[in-house]
């Protein structure tokens, strides 16, 4: 890809409207280097910083990007092994702010962004990045979302999933709402703890690697630990951590946390398929075997009797396969059967 095309995409990506064609692109070029991280995370950061623009005025954005681009050829010259712009790709720069269409106005923040990141000047102190206002993240039925935070930590949003980021963010603590599935890893910060709120518990870390799983539909709360420790508690975050969960814990409970068990010394990448596109039941009822689906299906799947919810199941499926072929291999294992009627399946015995 080259810059333009880059710069786009990012906008597209970072506003919620890039395909997944668009985000495969933006992932592959990021993964390539460092750097290519670095201009992504700071990209990310003045993106946010964007809805606070004062100090963009009187700024002549055109001539700061020109700039930019020289001191980077500039660059490329000393080195034989960086790739040469073409004339064309120099006279499209003065230009490119006003190609961004719906996304200009952040065009002045990109620019700002460059400037940064190659001249080594900086706005503002990175560590003290704090979000100004509540950003909301969201995935539909079949699709995951990566995000890295403005404090560094990367989230993996699974399917039918919803996450927010509250204002305030980074700036004495670290806290987000939950509604769905999500694998956090968090930068160690002891000075900022993070926290996780569901509909009625709150899981607090320092840094460390975890799943939360909050399904309101299914009234159940997971949290599995895979590096770290991790508090779980009831209520306000001021009360003291009821539950602690060490690396390689499993918390299984209902939302109100009446009753729960801790399994430990699991084998954790069963319970993690879903972020390889992979659906794993562990000795899971029909009930909450049909829920998961819908969270990958665009189906509405109901069960004809409530003899059915007492059938349970251990089985793996990909979630590229078609949806008949895994009701045939589930109907065949618990000796049920199911009918389709366009979005909607009736399983019975």
């Amino acid at each position: 890809m080259n810059t333009n095309q880059i710069w786009k995409l990012l906008a597209k990506y970072l506003s919620g409207e890039a395909s997944s064609i668009d985000k495969e692109l933006i992932e592959e070029w990021k993964n390539k280097s460092e750097d290519n991280q670095k201009v992504f995370r700071l990209f990310q950061k003045v993106w946010i910083a964007d809805s606070n623009p004062k100090s963009l005025k009187k700024v002549d954005i055109n001539s700061i990007w020109l700039d930019t681009w020289a001191k980077i050829e500039s660059k490329e010259k000393e080195s034989p092994n960086t790739t040469q712009h073409t004339i064309k790709e120099k006279k499209e720069r003065s230009g490119l702010i006003y190609q961004f269409g719906k996304y200009s106005k952040y065009a002045a923040a990109a620019v700002f962004l460059l400037a940064a990141v190659f001249t080594g000047i900086f706005l503002y102190p990175i560590q003290q990045e704090v979000l100004s206002e509540s950003i909301i993240y969201t995935t539909g039925v079949g699709e995951t979302l990566n995000l890295q935070l403005i404090d560094g930590s990367d989230v993996l949003l699974a399917p039918k999933s919803k996450l927010k980021v509250l204002s305030g963010f980074n700036e004495t603590t670290r806290e987000i709402q939950l509604e769905g599935e999500a694998y956090f890893s968090v930068d160690s910060n002891k000075k900022k703890p993070f926290w996780v709120y569901t509909e009625n518990s709150i899981t607090k870390v320092l840094g460390t690697q975890f799943n939360v799983m909050a399904l309101l539909d299914e009234s159940l709360l997971e949290v599995l630990v895979t590096e770290g420790i991790v508090g779980v508690e009831k209520g306000k975050r001021e009360q003291i951590d009821d539950i602690i969960l060490k690396e390689g814990s499993l918390l299984q409970t209902d939302e109100q946390l009446a009753k729960y068990e801790i399994i430990n010394d699991i084998q954790s990448e069963n319970y993690l398929k879903w972020k390889e596109g992979l659906i794993h039941f562990e000795e899971l009822n029909l009930s909450r075997i049909t829920d998961r689906l819908e969270r990958w299906y665009p189906v509405e799947i109901i069960l004809k009797s409530e003899d059915l919810d007492k059938k349970n199941l251990t089985a793996e499926f990909s979630s590229s396969q078609p949806l008949e072929e895994i009701l045939d291999a589930i109907s065949l294992a618990l000796g049920v059967e199911y009918k389709r009627n366009e979005s909607t399946i009736t399983i019975y015995d």
